[in-house]
């Protein structure tokens, strides 16, 4: 069974005892071994060297980095033991770009049930249709919009980030009304949604909202309603299968 989705908002605290980078490390079991990827990110060194250093101080046991270019590579020994995977944030374009040597290592580690984590640009890449950037010109017209083909761990969602911070609600209400078959995830700094496979149920954790535009009902791609929005909170469910919380 694939392992569990986890996309945060970014900005995810690191200090002191961090929940929503331990809640990752929990998931990923007894004896952490991490695979960072930090491709996104203009410093990619830096971005794997915070992670590292959070992670370790944490109790993984060792933390590699998957795209380092002096050599980690796709063919390194430590793959086999790699038990969860994290997507540094940056810009979602250019860690989807680059990623094509390491895709099948990653897929086989998620299908053998390692988790899968991404803050900023690396949750939004979770997705089969990733929003990529821009802004909606107007409500509900998606021409401002772009849109690329993600990495797929989350195949019925559309995930924004630095949801409340940045006003995103519009885009991201565009950006489902534009595909009425996903369900739009907006998630707040610090805050996480633990999206799991086989229940299809998402989990909150973390100090902000994740905020679950629902357009499925929607009649074809006219933008009218019924669209349902749920706000929701840490230990919060909801089952994105049938659009209800779940007990």
């Amino acid at each position: 069974m694939p392992g569990m989705v986890l996309a945060i908002g970014g900005a995810e605290s690191h200090e002191g005892d961090p929940a929503v980078l331990r809640t990752f490390l929990n998931l990923t079991g007894r004896d952490p071994v991490i695979a960072v990827i930090a491709g996104a990110s203009l410093d990619a060194a830096h971005a794997y060297g915070r992670y590292a250093d959070t992670f370790r101080r944490l109790g993984a046991r060792q933390v590699h980095w998957a795209d380092d270019p002096d050599g980690s590579g796709p063919v390194a020994d430590w793959w086999p033991e790699i038990t969860g995977i994290f997507f540094s944030g940056g810009d979602q374009a250019r860690l989807v770009a680059g990623i094509s040597p390491l895709l099948p290592r990653i897929l086989a580690c998620w299908a053998g049930g390692a988790p899968v984590a991404g803050s900023s640009a690396g949750a939004a890449a979770l997705s089969r249709v990733m929003l990529a950037g821009g802004s909606a010109r107007s409500p509900l017209d998606p021409a401002g919009l772009q849109f690329a083909e993600g990495l797929g761990f989350w195949p019925d969602a559309i995930v924004d980030q630095h949801f409340s911070e940045r006003r995103r609600l519009p885009r991201l209400l565009t950006a489902v009304i534009a595909h009425p078959d996903r369900v739009g995830v907006g998630l707040d700094e610090n805050t996480a949604a633990c999206w799991y496979p086989e229940s299809q149920e998402l989990e909150v954790l973390g100090s902000g909202t994740v905020t679950v535009v629902d357009a499925r009902g929607a009649g074809a791609r006219s933008g009218r309603s019924p669209i349902v929005v749920h706000v929701l909170t840490a230990g919060e469910r909801l089952g994105l299968h049938m659009g209800e919380a779940a007990s």
